[in-house]
């Protein structure tokens, strides 16, 4: 079984939940979510490796935009601490 997601990677996979097919940048999560740009990043690397999350290139915006896969969508990080 995999090590369940942080706190923090919560907060912000909600966000990317809530906002998805908005293209939102690396910096845009960090202000909405309170966290520095460093800190996503960490975070978003951990997502994407995970699969919950991916880096897209978007035309008409400079940075790549996050969101969530399909996976991240369905993820229920709750359901996943409750099992360990």
């Amino acid at each position: 079984m995999s090590k369940p997601i942080s706190e923090n990677a919560k907060v912000v996979l909600s966000y990317l939940k809530e906002n998805y097919g908005v293209n939102t940048t690396a910096a845009e999560v960090g202000e909405a979510t309170g966290f520095t740009l460093k800190t996503i990043v960490g975070i978003v690397n951990g997502l994407v490796k995970r699969g919950l999350a991916e880096r897209l290139v978007v035309e008409g915006v400079e940075k790549k935009v996050i969101q969530a896969t399909k996976e991240g969508l369905s993820f229920d990080p709750d359901a996943e601490t409750e099992e360990a």
